[in-house]
């Protein structure tokens, strides 16, 4: 396994996480240090049920939704004894709170893209300056810095919705469940909502955990700076090691075919932050061999697929000017990212 450009600093104290609990977890045995298998194992098993509660904001707010249906049926569309839908919310954007009560969690899970209004919202990309609508509000409970931060337009305009209608909700939640942790997750449009949700929270006092699934990027430098720094790979990579879910940790899932998780692009100013983990074959259906640990976000990988996606353009401009649909389908490789993660245990 390999952790791509991860700071040498982040990269001791990974070690020293491993020694650490393999000290504690060797006493009276001869274990070997945790494998590379171990932390595969690992992630596979944190962001397959992420990708489950991800699948969740669509069923509940849909009923059986048809791409989900097609995907798996009946796989991740119902509930459980342990799982239940405190609030949900559909307007410009939808939401589902859930309880997750075996393992003392509160999930806040936003849906991806598939309404006119969340189209509008992907495509209004234009960077503006972001101060959390929490220290606005002057319900934060830490201090605030102004830093120059600057968030995708639309989803600072999809995200106020939520501040709205659930933030106060979710903070006295939160208050009455001592010892639970708090995790923000989403596909695509709602991966960027769940970035952004999980800065607001920082700033109340809450440490949650974060699971992207093909998130397009959300801010600035100065705001993936501060990110990387409060939701720190180390504190991701000490996840996998110990196989228990820490908070502060960030995931942030693709699947090499996916263009979603490209745009906007980074020549335009944003950035990703999070620990980086690929689905690394062509199939829809991923398992444990398939995932790829990258760790830090990584220009020149975009640069190299972004390019690759020029050539295709080019090579098949005419045929695609006859078949515009066709042309969109085999550029974006779309089917890639709308069926995505959520069809990785189909096959269990």
């Amino acid at each position: 396994m390999k952790f791509k450009g991860t700071p040498f600093i982040l990269g001791l104290q990974f070690l020293s996480t491993v020694i650490a609990y393999q000290l504690a977890s060797n006493k009276g045995n001869s274990t070997s240090l945790l494998s590379t298998k171990s932390l595969i194992d690992n992630a596979y098993d944190f962001t397959f049920e992420g990708a489950k509660f991800a699948a969740n904001s669509y069923c509940w707010l849909f009923g059986e939704n048809k791409p989900l249906s097609e995907a798996c049926p009946s796989k991740f569309c119902k509930t459980s004894d342990h799982l239940k839908l405190l609030k949900s919310g559909r307007t410009n954007i939808a939401y589902a709170i859930m309880e997750d009560t075996k393992n003392k969690r509160i999930i806040v899970s936003f849906k991806g893209t598939s309404s006119p209004n969340e189209w509008a919202l992907d495509t209004n990309y234009r960077l503006t300056e972001y101060i959390p609508y929490v220290v606005k509000d002057e319900i934060a409970t830490k201090e605030f810095i102004y830093r120059g931060w600057k968030v995708h337009r639309g989803f600072l305009k999809g995200y106020k919705t939520f501040h709205k209608n659930a933030m106060r909700y979710l903070l006295r939640l939160m208050a009455r469940k001592k010892g639970y942790t708090l995790v923000f997750l989403g596909h695509s449009l709602g991966g960027a909502l769940s970035v952004i949700a999980a800065v607001e929270s920082h700033f109340c006092g809450l440490n949650p955990v974060i699971f992207t699934y093909g998130s397009p990027k959300v801010g600035n430098y100065r705001l993936i700076d501060w990110m990387s720094e409060n939701f720190p790979l180390y504190i991701t990579e000490q996840s996998l090691v110990s196989g228990k879910l820490i908070p502060r940790s960030f995931f942030r899932m693709t699947t090499s075919k996916d263009i979603v998780p490209l745009l906007p692009l980074y020549k335009q100013g944003f950035s990703h932050c999070g620990f980086h983990i690929n689905i690394k074959n062509n199939l829809f259906f991923a398992d444990k061999d398939d995932l790829e640990l990258i760790g830090e976000f990584d220009k020149h990988l975009e640069f190299k697929e972004w390019r690759r996606r020029m050539k295709l353009l080019k090579k098949n401009y005419k045929e695609y000017m006859k078949s515009p649909m066709k042309g969109y389908q085999e550029f974006v490789e779309s089917d890639y990212h709308r069926y995505y993660y959520i069809r990785m245990g189909c096959k269990q």
